[in-house]
């Protein structure tokens, strides 16, 4: 027999369900959206969660435009947050393709730039001065012909600038995660926690890691069909995961930033422990919703 409770858990999954497909069937065409399953007490409305978002969102970086949110999941796979992607100083946000291709263009140079750098660190010795500080600048190569790395680095007169080599480096890992072009912030769902978990000054590696995670899911599940479960926020000490499936539904959950692979026991070990928070915590929470929800009727 189904409660009222559980009707109104599977109401509220449709209507995110639809929400989810009608707004981002366009310019998230080649990404599935991960499901959460949604209690419905405490809920806080999708509306306001994103107006909270755009708030400290132009709070921190001015000039903003809000992605597309993606739902997040708790250990037990329910809803806990949504993440709210902002791209800074347009005003239209790019699709993901246009991101994606960004981010492995960026990928590739920085893999090419590490390769020829490596090739050349074989062949090497340090230089011995009495300057501590050129000994971590400038390194000495023993082949006399003048050398280029894919980048434009030139390495003249047997010498490697360090500073040059590692500034080029940063420029690619910035490019990689979007930071300065895109930040993130990430809105609890419901009223019983802190209303926001996790500000980033980059892109979510949702967006930055999903294909990689796709290609990572398929080489340890053995086959092309599998699906997007669930995307696991787990608090800023235990990480963000994706969790795919295979038609077996064999399941395997990839670490969002480092893209390890690893079992659901392995990592979900708070199942069915939602711990009620002390009536400090809980007027804390209470307050900090209060003030929100305050600066933003303000604004209205």
């Amino acid at each position: 027999m189904i409660n009222a409770n559980s009707i109104k858990k599977i109401s509220f999954f449709i209507i995110l369900s639809l929400f989810l497909l009608i707004n981002y069937k366009d310019s998230l065409s080649q990404v599935q959206i991960p499901k959460a399953t949604i209690l419905p007490t405490d809920l806080v409305p999708l509306e306001l969660i994103e107006q909270i978002a755009i708030h400290k969102a132009k709070e921190r970086w001015g000039k903003v435009v809000l992605g597309h949110v993606i739902p997040c999941s708790d250990d037990d796979g329910d809803l806990i947050a949504f993440i709210c992607p902002f791209a800074i100083g347009i005003s239209s946000f790019p699709s993901f393709e246009e991101i994606e291709k960004e981010v492995k263009d960026a990928r590739i140079e920085y893999k090419k730039i590490q390769d020829s750098f490596n090739g050349f660190e074989e062949s090497i010795n340090y230089e011995s001065r009495d300057n501590p500080s050129s000994k971590q600048n400038t390194l000495l190569i023993q082949k006399q012909e003048t050398k280029t790395i894919p980048g434009g680095m030139k390495f003249e007169e047997n010498t490697v600038n360090f500073n040059e080599f590692n500034a080029k480096k940063e420029m690619l890992k910035r490019k990689m995660y979007g930071i300065e072009k895109f930040g993130t912030v990430i809105v609890s769902s419901h009223y019983n926690r802190f209303p926001i978990p996790l500000i980033s000054h980059y892109l979510s590696p949702f967006y930055v890691n999903y294909g990689l995670a796709v290609e990572k899911a398929i080489e340890m599940l053995g086959t092309t069909s599998i699906k997007l479960e669930r995307y696991y926020f787990l608090g800023r000490s235990r990480g963000q995961y994706f969790e795919f499936s295979s038609e077996q539904n064999k399941k395997i959950l990839i670490e969002a930033f480092h893209l390890e692979a690893n079992h659901q026991d392995e990592i979900l070990t708070r199942k069915k422990q939602k711990v009620t928070p002390s009536p400090e915590i809980i007027e804390a929470i209470n307050e900090q919703w209060k003030t929100i929800s305050t600066i933003i009727n303000n604004e209205k």
